[in-house]
This record gives C-alpha cells, structure tokens and sequence, in this order.
C-alpha cells in the first residue's frame, strides 16, 4: 500500500541443549552420590538460555549439561555475564561430582 519492501536475513545461531536420557541419568547419579538423594533436585524452571555444549552434546551423542549451584542467576543475567557471582564455596563439591560421573561413566579398572 505505501510502496514498502524488507529482506531478513535469519542467520541461526546455538542449537538447544537437550539432554539425552542415558546422560541426564548418569549425572543424576552421579550427583545423589556425591550430596545425597535428598539435597539432589530437578524441580526447576527449564531455561531458555542458550549454550555452546549443545554442540558437544551432538557431537558426542550423550551426555549431560548439568548445574551444580554455582549461583543465582538472575533476570537479565546469565552464567557467563558480568554480573553472575560464583559461589567459590562450590568447587569442592562440583570436583567430586565430576569425579563420581568419571566413575560412573568409566568401566571399574580390575
């Protein structure tokens, strides 16, 4: 009606992490073993965030993107932002959840 033309150009950026089953599994018991059933939760909103281990995820075909309560993220935050604060008190307890998921995911040495 006014004589008005557009062009988009859609370029797509990271695929959505989704978790296969097989990995979600692992690390869940990977993590029940390193706090406890009962401190291990998955009750939480999903996320539309978007994340570069998506693409590892695809290309190793199972896995898991996991968070261990590094922090709080909030709105208009995110983990690698500048305004995330890292809970340093974590990092004991996400070296033995990486360690139960190595033994967890690794045939036992005999």
């Amino acid at each position: 009606m006014h004589g008005v033309t557009a062009e988009l150009n859609y370029k797509r950026g990271y695929p959505p992490v989704v978790n296969p089953a097989a990995g979600a599994g692992l690390a869940a018991l990977a993590a029940q073993d390193t706090v406890g059933a009962e401190r291990f939760s998955t009750d939480f909103q999903p996320s539309m965030g978007c994340e570069d281990f998506a693409f590892l995820l695809r290309g190793v075909g199972d896995g898991a993107y996991a968070w261990i309560g590094a922090g709080d993220v909030g709105p208009g935050e995110g983990l690698h932002g500048n305004r995330f604060v890292f809970d340093d008190d974590i990092v004991p307890i996400g070296m033995r959840y990486f360690l139960n998921v190595v033994h967890r995911a690794l045939p036992r040495m005999r």
